[in-house]
């Protein structure tokens, strides 16, 4: 069951590295303690993202003006939130209870 899951992460990750969206609509909560971000993104084709980081520019990346990619290496969430966002990791976190339901 383990190997299954995985695989399907894997899946999963690799179908969100080097996404590329347009926003139409960005909302940025408060800074934690540990100066973390979140964002919640709305794509301009319905796709809900979020993430929690010290700067955007950790999990995504503008390539022109207004288009954005997910950086290489990050990872989503196996489950949506309460709202329907889609969790997106940076590379570097690991994947803790904020990310998890």
């Amino acid at each position: 069951m383990n190997s299954l899951h995985k695989l399907v992460q894997a899946k999963l990750d690799s179908a969100v590295n080097g996404l590329t969206f347009k926003l139409a609509d960005l909302e940025i909560g408060d800074p934690s303690k540990s100066g973390n971000i979140g964002f919640r993104v709305t794509c301009d084709n319905g796709k809900q993202i979020s993430f929690w980081s010290s700067t955007m520019e950790d999990v995504v990346e503008e390539t022109s003006e207004g288009v954005f990619r997910v950086r290489p290496k990050v990872r989503i969430a196996e489950t949506a939130d309460e709202f329907g966002y889609h969790g997106l990791i940076p590379a570097d976190a690991e994947q803790g209870g904020y990310w998890k339901k």
